[in-house]
């Protein structure tokens, strides 16, 4: 770090990298022989509501093995900056837990009254732009239901754990194959808990055939309606409780 200015509506750290050499990032091959430099400008968290600005003066480094694309890279400073990144790793991470946590518009005002303008699709992006979770097999309770890409016209498929309530995986379309496919891909699944159409009834069933499959919480109190663990995917009307959820009563 070099200095501390303050630029008005924001303030600006001069900065720059002491390691003498740096890893391409193509071949991973270490080069300390530089090509050229720049000036480059990340923005980080804010310090007492006004934007911090960090202005890096960035090496440009020779790669030195023959067969490699990428002539020549630039360095980055670890932890702070990434390739073709705007925002510091720290801003970048922080409003992606905005976006997982709040969604696009909340997480937007959210990071406005800490002095970070953002717009909403952006914290959107960011969220997009985060590695899936690894999943190595189903959930015993797999929720499985519809979700709209375009409503009315495009729809898919998202899978939860019941016990966890995170989402597990996302699936093309609603159709009866994709959700036999990914059970047939992932099993151990015991408890089904699903929406009422019969695509998912039917792909449940030939997907994991061992597993019951029940109605989740919502279909059982606003449409009175539960799967029958006897006859899977057969729907039948419940008398409901004092609580909205079907009875006892058969």
């Amino acid at each position: 770090m070099h200095r501390v200015a303050d630029a008005g509506e924001a303030v600006v750290i001069s900065a720059s990298c002491r390691a003498e050499s740096a890893c391409c990032p193509r071949c991973g091959q270490e080069s300390s022989r530089v090509h050229g430099g720049y000036s480059r400008v990340v923005a980080d968290g804010a310090a007492g509501g006004r934007p911090v600005l960090i202005a890096l003066q960035v090496r440009r480094f020779r790669c030195l093995q023959p067969e490699c694309p990428a002539v020549t890279f630039a360095e980055q400073a670890e932890g702070v900056t990434g390739r073709y990144c705007r925002r510091s790793v720290p801003l970048t991470a922080m409003l992606a837990g905005f976006g997982l946590e709040l969604a696009g518009r909340a997480s937007a005002r959210l990071a406005l009254l800490l002095g970070i303008a953002v717009h909403p699709s952006t914290v959107l992006r960011l969220v997009k732009a985060l590695p899936g979770p690894e999943v190595a097999g189903a959930p015993e309770v797999p929720g499985i239901d519809d979700f709209a890409l375009r409503k009315g016209h495009v729809y898919g498929t998202v899978l939860v754990d019941i016990a966890t309530a995170d989402v597990v995986d996302l699936l093309p379309d609603r159709e009866a194959a994709t959700v036999e496919a990914w059970l047939t891909a992932h099993p151990g699944t015991k408890v089904i808990c699903r929406d009422r159409a019969g695509a998912y009834a039917e792909g449940s069933r030939a997907g994991a055939p061992e597993a019951t499959q029940v109605a989740d919480r919502w279909q059982c109190a606003m449409r009175r309606l539960v799967v029958f663990p006897a006859q899977p995917g057969g729907i039948r009307r419940e008398v409901p409780g004092s609580d909205g959820l079907p009875g006892s009563e058969r």
